[in-house]
């Protein structure tokens, strides 16, 4: 994954998954990103959103950046959060969707894996996809 994941979270974008990364990188880098990572993070009671307090992309998702054996990768927060919670486990196939609409909200209880479809009607229903913007 040379390029960060555009304005969306698009899991199709990637073309390494944290999996992968993680998969390549020594115990010690893991471990100092991952400190790393939370260390941006604005955390609280659950029920809050744990805002990403760094860099950002366009569409407002936090993003980090994964450098290691001289290169560098940009990670939207949300999924590196999800990938955590999921304990390693690949969500490659999988959008990670906002229950609370905020894209700098790391926080793994409001948000779940889902599919494209699931991600547009969730976007539909809370008036932030594309086209309910632009009928207003």
């Amino acid at each position: 994954m040379n390029q960060a994941m555009n304005s969306s979270n698009n899991p199709t974008v990637d073309a390494i998954s944290i999996q992968e990364l993680f998969e390549q990188a020594d115990k010690a880098y893991i471990e100092s990103f991952i400190g790393r990572f939370w260390n941006k993070v604005q955390t609280g009671p659950t029920y809050r959103c744990w805002e990403w307090q760094a860099c950002t992309i366009t569409a407002g998702y936090g993003q980090i950046t994964y450098c290691y054996n001289g290169k560098t990768t940009y990670l939207t927060a949300h999924r590196v959060s999800a990938f955590l919670n999921e304990g390693g486990e690949s969500i490659q196939d999988y959008y990670v969707c906002h229950k609370c609409d905020n894209p700098r909200c790391v926080n793994p209880f409001h948000t779940y894996l889902g599919s494209a479809k699931q991600n547009v009607a969730d976007a539909i229903k809370s008036g932030t996809h594309v086209s309910v913007k632009k009928s207003k």
